[in-house]
């Protein structure tokens, strides 16, 4: 078996759920087929983060301090992620006043019909 026709993508395959509903959320499809080898391992973890924590106005808004401990990767790591997903139009950050009156970063994951897809 050559390399190519290893990791062909035609090949058929069944992925069964065998989470029973519970414990579940949801991620574009598109983030996966069409951006994660664009964006790179660490943006692409990023989003699905983001997609984890959403409610129910596609809005999240955990730390970068929070993202990078939960993904076991640097807070400057978090910050370029970000940039890439701003850049690509997967996300728009809003700074928004809490309660508490602090700032924090409000992450809007955007439909994948605005997303950019160029190289």
């Amino acid at each position: 078996m050559n390399k190519e026709s290893e990791y062909d993508v035609e090949e058929c395959f069944e992925v069964i759920d065998g989470r029973g509903g519970r414990g579940s959320f949801d991620v574009d499809d598109e983030a996966y087929t069409k951006m994660a080898k664009k964006i790179g391992i660490h943006a692409y973890a990023l989003y699905v983060a983001l997609s984890y924590h959403y409610n129910e106005d596609r809005a999240t808004s955990p730390s970068i301090k929070f993202l990078a401990k939960s993904l076991k990767v640097s807070e400057s790591t978090i910050k370029r992620s970000i940039k890439i997903l701003k850049e690509r139009k997967m996300i728009t950050v809003k700074k928004v006043r809490t309660e508490c009156e602090n700032w924090n970063n409000l992450y809007i994951l955007m439909d994948s019909s605005v997303w950019n897809y160029e190289n």
